[in-house]
């Protein structure tokens, strides 16, 4: 997959050609029994295949491994059990048997047998359903099956039987290991065949939906089904897909020729956390293969997060990775990209390779060797069809003649803006609706079913990146009479009919589907085709507020016996979900349930049963349980109040305090104290940490200023960002940099030893701006930077200096804004209850609360609390992802702004930050003085606490008038209609030019007659101690500063 690692103990390799290195060192593919055979004749037999050995109830997960020679012995043994069934060697080409069985050894084994003996095998998908399997067994000309034993096969196989007369055998059960030693006897079958001639012939096929619904062949040859193992990394790889997905399949191959160990998947096992994560960590491999499901189930779990870390290399692929996890496993040091790929066309594009701190995982670049070969066809707005050329090594078909022997992939692609031959995936031109675990609903066959009836105008499937599929309806002119009920009643037949003609993660529930209002419009092209990206774009909060209700809400009433409550969730699993039980007592996964029909039960049951918390019903409850007994017991005993608890997030805090309160002693070192003076600083690639560097490197009394940042290439990220905010810094002033890949959560923050030693003999003075600004995430989640606040404050006190560092931590007026006083001082928040319900504030007040508890024990830290930061004085450049910038944009769309009584505090980011160097100077000098104690409590009175706002505040009516003199045009309307213009802006699908849409809820929540008002900030103790906000030219409007912010705004909004 784009990145070959060669045995560079080879002398001559490196005068090679890329592919005859790799041949030089792994051996010439003809065909696919060459893998098999090249390995087992290696001098130094290492494991190239390893499967999960059955688990024992809490035994840890583990694996049994396989050679080359290993693997060779037993397909040899599996050979001649199937020339004992009656296997033997075809005499014509094009002989096919077809595997019908799970994912599994026996699988892996049969398959290689059966090429060596000369057969084509086509892989079907346990999913598919008996007239899907029938179709393509018709289409290839196969009469010849080899099933497993799992129950759902078997029935399944009784249903093709009566469809199709065909030949069919049980799966061959792969010989142990004991068995391979034991056995020397067996026939040994020799090639004297032309490879040349072999490699041209087909050697697997495989199948896709199709865009009629039923599923159609993909012809691999020998030679192109042997160009995916020379696309590998060179190392050991996991990957959950079977290989019955070419992705699974290539993943696999790939490290098996470059003699590295392949992980298989147990097939046994559902794909949850629990099973998924512990089967990691007993692998640890190099790599890690999966799709955007899998790896979501990883991210959502810290060990499943610290497996990945562990690796060389993480990939997506199979479906499209949603920007926000790409972005999360990148940030969380995620060594991640990806790769593209399809069966027609093999392996060909990945962004596995681009050079370190190239942030642009979902930029892929197409292999060089085959760019000769690819047409970006443009089809408007920068996106492009990617189409094949004929001479493509790997290109298994042609459906076009323009030009000739040509591949339409129906592919959408659109360009990097800056960087050459870097292409991002957008979208299928066919328009298929792909989930987040990869399975493609195919949407056309379903609306047009569904659209028969006289009651629908159009039907439009939705779910792109979901866990299920929905349906949204319109009504036909004939409808309007009916109510939302009863119109549901006449329309479900025909949403049932689609459903029996879909596979079964393509089938709609009906609480998935969404009845529009009479006289919705349905955006329609020229020709009267519905355009689809319109219409998601259109009823995205339909949408959204659909997925948040069947999978949050629970309306459910029952509460039953044990007894009452098994048999209603066996009524469900047969008659809601079609799915048979044998029992009570039979596991969910071996009887054949899927993921997706795991997630549909868990909203029925939110549906059905009383459950106070949804979140007490997990998204995984139905694998976590296994069986209807187990989760019954679960349910009565959630309703019962049996379950633990799970503390709220402000019972939690007082421990996180305590836990992160106890401080290491300072000790100066005389004999170890540099001459110059350093400042560490974190988020130096954010807005404040920017503009905080910038100061900073223009300060002569400052040797040095150690940057520590997540980002694989601080340096590079540091400078960029300087550059991004127009912040010019001479080249010799450039030089105190020293910019550190860090990790603020382990105790050394990730730094070598020596790098370490060095910081403390320098470093006076700490400033910890960086902090995840995400007001969706739990307490929990902020627990590593809450350690980084006490770990920063260990630096301060480890120094060698002889006082310690002066420690100025960045928080945040949201620890205050839940606060029952309307005026907050400069001093503690005792009540933590004062801080905003939710994570990000509540994180703040604990950080606050170790600053305190630190300064007792005899550190020199303290807290800033930052309220609204605004941009540059002069420049402008304000964030245009925030609030308010988004807020004023949307002038420019709705021509109206609100009115609103408020009052406005902004802080220049430039003026804060010269305010947080002279606190820093006032603090040094202050906190060496001997501190007063509390006549109360005898304590030193706690003197950490700093208010960081603008006391200049200024009216929203004058803000409105400041704007209008700069040019905006727009009227003032009230708060509600300029929600309603929003809702009707969403509406139209203007969420490019009007991002604001985004935000409605945020606005209606700070700004509507029920919104609590918030309290003022006192800033004498830092007005005191700052110039620049004591005497600073801080009146926003009358200074010009918004006028500034105005004229910016406009030359980069109506030019976008």
């Amino acid at each position: 997959m784009g990145i070959p690692v060669f045995d560079d103990t080879l002398e001559d390799v490196s005068k090679l050609s890329g592919p005859e290195q790799l041949i030089a060192q792994f051996g010439r593919l003809h065909i696919l029994d060459d893998l098999i055979r090249l390995r087992a004749s290696d001098a130094i037999q290492k494991p190239i295949l390893a499967y999960p050995k059955p688990s024992q109830d809490g035994s840890p997960a583990s694996y049994e491994y396989f050679t080359g020679q290993d693997l060779d012995c037993m397909v040899d043994l599996a050979v001649c059990q199937l020339m004992e069934y009656g296997f033997k060697p075809p005499r014509r080409d094009g002989s096919i048997v077809a595997l019908f069985t799970l994912s599994d050894l026996n699988m892996v084994v049969t398959f290689f047998a059966l090429s060596r003996l000369g057969y084509t095998v086509m892989m079907l998908s346990p999913r598919l359903s008996p007239a899907a399997c029938v179709s393509l067994l018709d289409t290839v000309g196969c009469d010849t099956i080899m099933y497993g034993q799992n129950a759902s096969i078997r029935s399944t196989m009784g249903e093709i039987l009566r469809l199709k007369l065909v030949a069919c055998r049980p799966m061959v059960q792969r010989a142990t290991l004991g068995e391979v030693a034991d056995d020397s006897t067996f026939m040994v079958l020799q090639r004297h065949r032309n490879p040349e001639l072999q490699k041209e012939k087909i050697a697997l096929i495989l199948h896709s939906s199709g865009s009629t619904g039923n599923p159609k062949p993909l012809y691999l040859s020998h030679k192109a089904l042997m160009t995916h193992p020379m696309r590998g990394p060179g190392l050991t790889s996991f990957n959950s897909l079977p290989w019955y997905h070419l992705h699974g399949l290539s993943t696999a191959l790939q490290a098996m020729y470059m003699k590295k160990t392949a992980f298989m998947w147990d097939a046994a096992l559902p794909l949850t956390a629990n099973t998924v994560v512990p089967a990691l960590e007993a692998a640890r491999p190099e790599s890690v293969q999966g799709v955007p499901y899998l790896l979501q189930l990883l991210v959502d779990s810290d060990r499943g997060l610290d497996a990945l870390r562990e690796c060389k290399l993480v990939t997506y692929g199979g479906a499209p990775c949603p920007d926000e996890l790409g972005n999360r496993l990148v940030d969380e040091r995620v060594r991640f990209g990806g790769s593209f790929g399809l069966t027609e066309a093999g392996l060909v594009a990945e962004s596995i390779s681009r050079p370190e701190g190239d942030p642009f995982w979902n930029y892929l670049k197409f292999f060089e060797n085959i760019q000769p070969f690819i047409w970006m066809k443009p089809i408007g707005d920068s996106l492009y069809e990617c189409v094949y050329l004929q001479g493509h090594p790997a290109l298994t078909s042609s459906n076009s003649d323009q030009p000739p022997g040509s591949y339409h992939s129906r592919d959408v692609f659109t360009p990097h803006p800056t960087i050459p031959n870097r292409w991002k995936y957008m979208s299928r031109l066919d328009d298929r609706v792909v989930l987040l675990n990869g399975e493609k609903v195919l949407p056309l066959p379903i609306e047009g079913c569904i659209k028969q009836s006289p009651l629908i105008h159009e039907a439009v499937v939705f779910g792109v990146g979901k866990t299920v599929p929905g349906l949204l309806v319109f009504r036909s002119d004939d409808a309007h009479q009916f109510s939302d009920k009863e119109y549901m009643s006449l329309i479900w037949p025909s949403i049932e009919d689609a459903n029996l003609r879909a596979e079964q993660f393509s089938q709609i529930s009906r609480d998935m589907v969404a009845v529009l209002p009479s006289g919705s419009v349905c955006p329609r092209t020229d020709k009267g085709s519905m355009i689809r990206a319109q219409v998601y774009a259109k009823y995205d909060g339909v949408i959204d507020e659909m997925y948040t209700r069947v999978e949050h809400s629970a309306d459910g009433l029952l509460e039953m016996s044990l007894d009452e409550t098994k048999f209603h969730l066996v009524t469900l699993c047969r008659e809601e979900l079609g799915f048979p039980l044998s029992s009570v007592d039979g596991e969910f996964f071996a009887e054949g349930m899927d993921s997706l029909k795991a997630i549909h039960l868990r909203r029925l049951i939110l549906r059905d049963f009383r459950i106070e918390d949804s979140k007490r019903i997990g998204q995984n409850i139905a694998f976590e349980t296994g069986t209807v007994s187990r989760l019954a017991e679960h349910i009565v005993a959630v309703q019962s109040g049996q379950e633990r608890v799970v503390k709220d997030e402000v019972s939690l805090m007082p421990g996180l305090i305590e836990r992160y309160s106890t401080f290491r002693k300072h000790t100066p070192n005389p004999r170890r104290v540099s001459n110059s003076r350093s400042v560490v600083l974190t988020g130096a690639t954010g807005s404040m940490g920017a503009h905080i560097l910038h100061k900073l490197l223009n300060d002569d009394s400052v040797s040095a200023v150690y940057c520590l940042t997540r980002r694989s290439r601080p340096t590079e990220a540091v400078l960029d960002a300087l550059a991004q905010k127009g912040l010019s810094v001479l080249p010799h002033r450039r030089e105190k940099i020293i910019a550190l890949n860090s990790a603020l959560d382990q105790p050394d923050l990730g730094l070598d030893e020596d790098m370490l030693s060095q910081m403390k003999q320098s470093v006076s003075l700490i400033i910890h701006t960086a902090w995840p600004v995400n007001f969706n995430l739990p307490l929990l989640s902020f627990e590593p930077h809450i350690k980084g606040v006490h770990n920063l404050i260990n630096l301060s006190l480890s120094v060698t200096l002889p006082s310690p560092a002066v420690m100025l931590f960045c928080s945040s007026i949201s620890t205050a804004l839940g606060a029952s006083s309307r005026a907050v001082d400069e001093t503690p928040i005792n009540d933590l209850n004062s801080a905003l319900e939710m994570g990000y504030g509540r994180s703040k007040l604990i950080g606050e609360h170790i600053v305190s508890n630190a300064r007792q024990a005899g550190a020199r830290a303290f807290s800033l609390r930052i309220g609204q930061v605004s941009g540059h004085s002069k420049r402008g450049l304000w964030n245009d992802s925030e609030a308010m910038p988004l807020m004023i944009r949307s002038a420019l769309t709705l021509q109206a702004l609100p009115e609103l009584d408020t009052r406005c505090s902004w802080l220049p980011v430039d003026k804060l930050a010269c305010s947080m160097l002279e606190i820093a100077k006032a603090c040094a000098a202050n906190s060496l003085e001997p501190r007063e104690r509390d006549p109360a409590t005898g304590k030193l009175i706690d003197d950490t606490v700093y208010n960081l706002t603008n006391s200049r505040t200024f009216s929203w009516a004058e803000m409105l008038g400041a704007l209008r003199r700069s040019g905006f045009q727009f009227e003032t309307v009230s708060f509600d209609r300029w929600l309603e213009l929003m809702k009707e802006s969403e509406a139209r699908g203007e969420e490019a030019v009007n991002p604001a849409v985004k935000l409605v809820e945020h606005y209606q929540s700070m700004y509507s007659e029920d919104a609590p008002s918030s309290p003022s900030f006192l800033t004498e103790k830092a007005e005191r101690d700052s110039v620049t906000l004591r005497n600073g030219r801080l009146r926003i409007v009358q200074d010009g500063i918004l006028g500034r912010y105005a004229q910016d705004w406009l030359r980069r909004w109506t030019t976008i």
